[in-house]
């Protein structure tokens, strides 16, 4: 085992670790002055025996193998199978001199990265580059994919183990996801007991089935509080009561798609709540028994003037009994209800009935708080209302729960909504737009943008927003490190304004908020891989107060527009790589025409010209530019098949005898079995397959006729027929152009399809 070490041409340059399989002193010490001369800056362990090779290996942290193909008593083919099942990342690259094309198309089918020939080691620093930076682009796909993959694993966590029960259901009413929570409370089983089942196949209710329906017809979301549900076949649980929530889920072209159905179970307070009101009717007017209730009470006369009030409504309301006393409940109101509101609540209860509701009212300190109130009226001894009794709860913390719920639900369902749009979109654009529109609506913002470093002005440019009012953040171009954005990627954490000490070093970002009336900013780094790339910006044009779920969520997003950018940069940078691969197959595929010719000296230049000559002809009647790449690629390899037919028959400058034609005529056949097994040339296979056959079916080697043949072989025919007429051969001089048109018209019907022949004459002519 030998190591050596080149210099390179840059001291920083990352060094790179190769494995080299070589027995030849000599040319083993080629390829090290060609890396060297390349300006290389690698590290080259080299080894001769597979014991060695194996042993090298298992050492790790090698970049790229670099393998002989010949070896004595080890095939270049042996290490590549082995480093393909031990080691599929590596790079693996043969240089050879006695590796012919078969061998190097079965090297490259079998996984070999590339190979390069001894005698053109120019080839090898670049075919190096070209293999690590594959490799790393592979790498970063699979880093992407991963990152996405957990992110995933994240939010399928929080909805299956949320207690809350949730249920995801197309907008036919179908089951597509339930929670635990939702399969245990419901049927006691697994959430896949659920799976392609009908909502109301299980629970048929015509009332909850046109609610959930109006949701999917109209868009609208639904919420209604301690719904009373009987579980059918189930008469021991009783009625129970729950919450519910219906929000509509909207695809890409905003039609509802389907519904996210969420339940809390409140049987316990609205049972507590039943009971309650039954011992009020009970107790009526008992203080003692009021004053001890852990709600607040107060009796009214009624005019609505408050008689007595217990000291629960004084700790719910800050007002004290003397200060209650005489006084309208009105001093509670806090501006939140309308005229309509309290009009229904007086018409209810004047006619006898009880309400009961939800408002918002305002305590003594000037704080508002949410309550549910029942108001029942009592009777006389004379059977008319004298007086109501009202119970209160503050029910604010239940309130702020069950938004905390509809805000985390709706959080999952944009960020499934973006993941989504991610992995449908492959443009940056697309993903990044959709993602500001999501983050506009979600976020309760004004407008929000995407800037983007441009590494190579080291400015911040604006990419992407929603929601401006001016067209000035579209011409955003800011200085890093003097930008109110740059702090977010210095620091690498959400940043917020207003900040007055730096809005006045700013101008130009204070006169910005001011056109723009904005009041609040928010600006959060995006980065991958720990390298910051841009910032996503969130603007509000009114006061808002954000906690740090909001701001949790703005992080989330901010990592999804990350992962969206670093996914269209890897398929950019795929897109790249296919083009340099369509390019090399190109070229081989002209070396080997090339390689023909200089076979058969006869027809030297021919296929050039041929080749030229039916895309130039294919043009002319109309073939669409993706089928003529591959008739282009046919006629350079249309006499590939002629190396299966030996020299003493290809060079003979007599006439070929019957059975050295019989072995002529196979070498269309020899084309196909040689290039059918290749994918990428099989849409090309028309013109070496079928040149030879005619249109009165006398030819070979099939002896198909008329329309059977190939169009692009018709077309192929004529042109190679008219370039073996026109150009000098060994034995005749070229014709005439006048005695080929007429030979090619004569010839018409029989060995050609008339109409390609009228095709080309119109051109030849005049």
């Amino acid at each position: 085992m030998i190591s050596y070490e080149t210099e390179g041409s840059n001291a920083m340059e990352k060094k790179i670790r190769i494995l080299h399989l070589e027995d030849d002193d000599a040319d083993a010490e080629l390829i090290i002055a060609s890396l060297e001369s390349a300006g290389v800056h690698c590290k080259i362990t080299r080894v001769q025996s597979s014991d060695d090779f194996s042993s090298a290996l298992s050492g790790g942290g090698y970049d790229l193998i670099l393998a002989d193909y010949s070896l004595p008593g080890y095939s270049g083919l042996s290490a590549l199978n082995f480093v393909r099942e031990q080691y599929p990342t590596i790079p693996f690259i043969f240089v050879s001199g006695t590796m012919g094309e078969d061998a190097a198309i079965r090297a490259l089918t079998e996984g070999a990265t590339d190979y390069v020939l001894k005698q053109k080691l120019s080839r090898i620093a670049p075919a190096i580059k070209r293999a690590l930076r594959d490799a790393d682009n592979r790498n970063e796909r699979r880093r992407a994919e991963e990152a996405l993959r957990k992110n995933n694993a994240l939010l399928e966590q929080i909805f299956s183990t949320t207690e809350f029960m949730v249920v995801y259901l197309d907008a036919d009413f179908n089951f597509i996801r339930v929670n635990r929570a939702y399969a245990q409370t419901a049927e006691g089983c697994d959430p896949k007991f659920f799976e392609g089942k009908n909502h109301f196949a299980l629970y048929p209710n015509a009332e909850n089935e046109a609610i959930f329906r109006k949701v999917v017809e109209t868009g609208e979301p639904y919420t209604v509080y301690a719904k009373p549900f009987e579980y059918a076949g189930h008469p021991e649980r009783g009625i129970t009561y729950w919450n519910w929530s219906l929000q509509p889920v909207r695809d890409e072209s905003g039609h509802v798609g389907g519904l996210v159905f969420s339940l809390i179970d409140v049987t316990k307070r609205e049972r507590a709540y039943i009971a309650l009101r039954q011992r009020e009717e009970q107790l009526r007017l008992q203080s003692t028994a009021l004053d001890a209730a852990a709600n607040g009470f107060l009796i009214t006369d009624r005019t609505g003037k408050i008689m007595w009030v217990n000291p629960a409504f004084t700790r719910l309301t800050g007002y004290s009994f003397q200060e209650a006393v005489g006084q309208n409940p009105k001093i509670l109101k806090s501006g939140k209800h309308g005229y309509d509101f309290y009009k229904d609540l007086w018409t209810t209860i004047l006619a006898g009935k009880i309400w009961d509701g939800e408002l918002v009212n305002r305590r003594k300190d000037g704080h508002l708080y949410t309550e549910e109130m029942t108001i029942a009226p009592l009777r006389g001894e004379d059977g008319e209302i004298s007086h109501f009794i009202a119970v209160k709860q503050d029910v604010s913390e239940r309130k702020q729960a069950e938004e905390k719920i509809r805000r985390q639900i709706n959080y999952i369902t944009a960020l499934q909504d973006i993941d989504r749009t991610i992995a449908s979109e492959i443009g940056m654009y697309p993903s990044l737009t959709a993602l500001i529109s999501k983050a506009v609506t979600v976020l309760s913002a004004d407008a929000a943008a995407i800037l983007l470093i441009n590494f190579n002005t080291g400015t911040l440019d604006f990419f992407t927003g929603k929601g401006f009012h001016t067209e000035a953040i579209t011409n955003t171009r800011l200085k890093l490190k003097e930008s109110y954005a740059s702090k977010a990627i210095i620091e690498k954490r959400i940043v917020k304004f207003p900040n007055p000490k730096e809005e006045a070093e700013d101008l130009l970002f204070t006169k910005f908020l001011q056109e723009e009336k904005f009041t609040g900013y928010y600006g959060v780094p995006l980065i991958i891989k720990d390298r910051v790339i841009g910032v996503l910006e969130v603007y509000q044009r009114s006061p808002v107060k954000r906690d740090q779920e909001w701001l949790d969520f703005l992080n989330a997003l901010a990592g999804q527009a990350a992962v969206a950018i670093d996914n269209a940069q890897l398929f950019e940078n795929l897109q790249h790589s296919n083009l340099e691969l369509t390019l090399a197959y190109d070229a081989t595929i002209e070396g080997w025409s090339h390689a023909m010719d200089l076979r058969d000296r006869e027809t030297e230049g021919h296929t050039q010209r041929v080749s030229t000559l039916t895309v130039q002809l294919a043009r002319r009647m109309g073939i669409p530019e993706t089928d003529i790449l591959h008739i282009r690629r046919g006629a350079l390899l249309h006499d590939i098949g002629k190396i299966g037919v030996p020299d003493n028959i290809l060079h003979k400058d007599m006439g070929l005898t019957e059975d050295e034609w019989k072995i002529m005529r196979k070498h269309p056949v020899y084309a196909y079995e040689m290039l059918v097994s290749i994918d990428y040339l099989k849409p090309a296979l028309d013109i070496p397959y079928c040149h030879h056959e005619k249109w009165d079916g006398s030819g070979y080697p099939r002896g198909i006729k008329g329309e059977q043949i190939p169009l692009a072989a018709r077309i192929f025919a004529v042109i190679d027929v008219w370039d073996a007429l026109t150009s000098d051969r060994p034995y005749r001089k070229a014709w005439t152009k006048e005695k080929a048109l007429n030979y090619i018209r004569e010839q018409s019907g029989t060995h050609f399809d008339p109409q390609i022949v009228e095709k080309f004459m119109e051109r030849k002519e005049k």
